[in-house]
């Protein structure tokens, strides 16, 4: 995808914004146009070619969103390698979500793993989700979440996050389906597969 595709496409996505409409939802691109039939409909062809671009050159990450209402949704986001190269080209990216940035001194502390994991339940995150995100945020702790005795997920700080999806875009899917099946079977998981029944027994 070439720069002039990409600004392109986030001019597209800013004015969209610049009108409230939301751009996060993939499926409803067409509504985010107005015009006769024939515009709206070439308007739509142009965004999703430039989203398949900017898709395959990996500036997007794109999900199945299953939890609304209408039913599931294909949603969107930057990848961190096109925020990396926004920065330096001086481009400012369009946000997904319509929001300005939440706060406007991020710390600078990044500390190591070992000294930030610590134990919480459902429970506690429940109870206290203030704290548990003030400490991730501002001290960059990791929470390992257990419920029922077991660890069943993990509140980490969105460094750790964006580190992953660089890491995902970067290494070679083969290899990285191999690294995912070790932690698996390091935390005790069966490995992936595409049986129903053993999806459901995991549960």
């Amino acid at each position: 995808m070439d720069k002039q595709q990409w600004q392109r496409l986030n001019e597209i996505l800013l004015e969209v914004s610049a009108r409230n409409r939301p751009i996060d939802d993939l499926d409803e691109i067409p509504g985010w146009f107005e015009g006769s039939p024939d515009d709206v409909i070439a308007k739509v062809q142009e965004v999703r070619v430039l989203f398949d671009d900017a898709y395959d050159h990996g500036l997007v990450n794109r999900w199945v969103d299953e939890r609304t209402r209408r039913g599931p949704s294909i949603n969107w986001d930057w990848t961190t390698t096109a925020h990396r190269t926004a920065s330096e080209m001086g481009m400012t990216l369009a946000d997904p979500l319509g929001m300005p940035s939440l706060f406007a001194n991020p710390p600078t502390r990044i500390s190591t793993v070992i000294e930030s994991i610590l134990p919480t339940t459902l429970t506690c995150l429940a109870e206290e989700p203030f704290q548990h995100c003030e400490a991730v945020y501002e001290r960059q702790v990791r929470f390992v979440v257990s419920h029922g005795g077991k660890p069943v997920a993990a509140l980490v700080s969105l460094l750790d996050l964006e580190l992953a999806k660089d890491f995902q875009l970067q290494v070679d899917p083969c290899r990285w389906v191999e690294v995912i099946q070790n932690l698996r079977e390091r935390l005790g998981w069966p490995p992936v597969t595409f049986n129903n029944d053993e999806e459901n027994s995991e549960c």
